[in-house]
């Protein structure tokens, strides 16, 4: 796991972020957690393709 960036987010949605899991050619993924402490993996699309419908589809498979 890496760091967040001084820049990057700190919080998507209900989690709160800890380090980054990994970057690709889609987005990033990072490691949240709830407020009842239960861990998961956040994705997150990267900010050039939140308009491409084809990135989008291919997120959610």
């Amino acid at each position: 796991m890496q760091p967040l960036a001084p820049a990057g987010p700190r919080q998507i949605g209900a989690f709160r972020l800890s380090g980054v899991l990994g970057r690709g050619g889609q987005g990033s993924v990072y490691l949240g957690e709830d407020a009842a402490g239960v861990k998961v993996a956040v994705k997150v699309l990267h900010t050039q393709a939140v308009g491409d419908q084809d990135a989008h589809r291919r997120f959610a498979t």
